[in-house]
C-alpha cells in the first residue's frame, strides 16, 4: 500500500516539474518577445522622428521659399500653388506630420483670404461706385421729368384750354408787373356780339369754333411783346405795351373788328359774327390794374350801348 502511493506522489511531483519548467520556459519566452518588441518599437520611433525631420525640413523650406519670404505679400495665385503643394505632400506623409501640415494650410487659408480682402474691396467700390452713378442719373431723370412735368402744370394752369390764350389770373399777373413802375400802355376788352345766339343757332361746337378764331384774329393783330388773353366765355383782353398811343390803339382794334366780322365756315354752317371793344390809356398816375380794367370795361360797355362792332377808347383821366 505505501508502496503505490510513494510511485503515484512520484508521479505527481514528476509532472510538477514539467508544469514548473514549462511555465518557466513561457517566461523566457515573453521575457524575449518582450525585448524584441521595445527594441522594434524603438527602431520605429526612431524612423519616425527621422522621417518627421526631413518631411519638416522639406515644409519649412516650401513654406520659406522666394513667395513666401517674410516681409512680402502673396499674392492670391501664390498662395493657391503653395497650398496645392501641401495638399500633394499632405497625400503622401504619415497622420503625425498631416497635422503639421494641416496646421499649416489653416495659416495659409487666412492668409489667403486676407490677399483677398483688396480685390473684394475693389469690386464693392465700383459697385458701390455702379450704383451711385445709376441712382444720380435716375434721380436726374426723376427731377427733370418732375420739372418738365411742373413746367407744363404751370403752363396749362396760366393757360386756357380751348384757345391756348392766357387766363385772367396769368392777364393781372402780367399787368401788375408792367405796372409795377411807370409805365405807358393801354388794356383792351374785347366781347363777341350776341354770343349766346351763335351757340343756340349753331351749337356749342360751332361757338367753339367762333372762339377760336377771334382769337387768332386777336394775336395776329398784336405785337409779340403784348399779352392775350380769355378772360371767360366770349370775353378777350388785350395789353398793349408801351410805347403805344391812342392813335396805335384804335389801329388795332379796328383790324380786330374788320377781320372778326368776316363770316367763317365751321362743320359746313356759314357764321358771321361782330366784335364790341372799350380801351382805356394808361397813364403814369394810374392808379392800378383794377383802375386800368374798370376804365376799359366802361368803355366797352359804352360801346356795345352805341352799336354792335364798334370800339371806343378812353384815357384813364376821362374814365376819372
Amino acid at each position: 500500500m505505501s508502496q503505490r502511493i510513494t510511485l503515484v506522489e512520484h508521479q505527481t511531483r514528476a509532472q510538477q516539474a514539467l508544469t514548473d519548467n514549462a511555465q518557466d520556459v513561457a517566461d523566457v519566452l515573453t521575457r524575449a518577445e518582450s525585448r524584441q518588441s521595445v527594441a522594434a518599437l524603438s527602431a520605429a520611433s526612431y524612423r519616425a522622428q527621422a522621417a518627421a525631420t526631413v518631411a519638416s525640413t522639406r515644409l519649412d523650406a516650401l513654406m520659406t521659399g522666394p513667395a513666401s519670404a517674410p516681409g512680402r505679400a502673396m499674392t492670391v495665385e501664390a498662395l493657391d500653388a503653395l497650398i496645392g503643394s501641401l495638399y500633394d505632400l499632405w497625400r503622401n506623409e504619415t497622420p503625425v506630420f498631416r497635422a503639421m501640415i494641416d496646421r499649416r494650410l489653416e495659416d495659409l487659408g487666412r492668409q489667403r483670404m486676407i490677399a483677398l480682402v483688396p480685390g473684394v474691396v475693389g469690386v464693392l467700390a465700383a459697385l458701390l461706385v455702379s450704383f451711385l452713378t445709376i441712382r444720380l442719373i435716375y434721380e436726374r431723370a426723376a427731377l427733370t421729368i418732375a420739372e418738365k412735368t411742373a413746367a407744363e402744370n404751370a403752363e396749362v394752369a396760366m393757360h386756357d384750354p380751348l384757345t391756348g390764350l392766357l387766363n385772367r389770373r396769368a392777364f393781372v399777373g402780367v399787368m401788375q408787373r408792367a405796372l409795377a413802375g411807370p409805365h405807358d400802355g393801354a388794356v383792351c376788352l374785347l366781347d363777341i356780339d350776341n354770343f349766346k345766339h351763335v351757340n343756340d343757332t349753331y351749337g356749342h361746337l360751332s361757338g367753339d369754333d367762333v372762339l377760336i378764331n377771334v382769337s387768332r384774329i386777336i394775336e395776329a393783330s398784336v405785337r409779340s411783346t403784348d399779352a392775350v388773353a380769355r378772360l371767360g366765355g366770349d370775353e378777350f383782353a388785350i395789353f398793349l405795351h408801351s410805347p403805344i398811343d391812342l392813335h396805335g390803339v384804335e389801329r388795332v382794334l379796328a383790324s380786330i373788328a374788320a377781320e372778326a366780322a368776316a363770316p367763317i365756315l365751321s362743320r359746313g354752317q356759314t357764321i358771321r359774327s361782330t366784335i364790341s371793344a372799350g380801351a382805356s390809356m394808361i397813364g403814369l398816375t394810374t392808379d392800378g390794374v383794377e383802375d386800368a380794367l374798370a376804365a376799359a370795361d366802361l368803355a366797352l360797355y359804352a360801346a356795345k350801348s352805341s352799336a354792335r362792332g364798334s370800339f371806343i377808347v378812353q384815357t384813364a383821366a376821362a374814365g376819372a
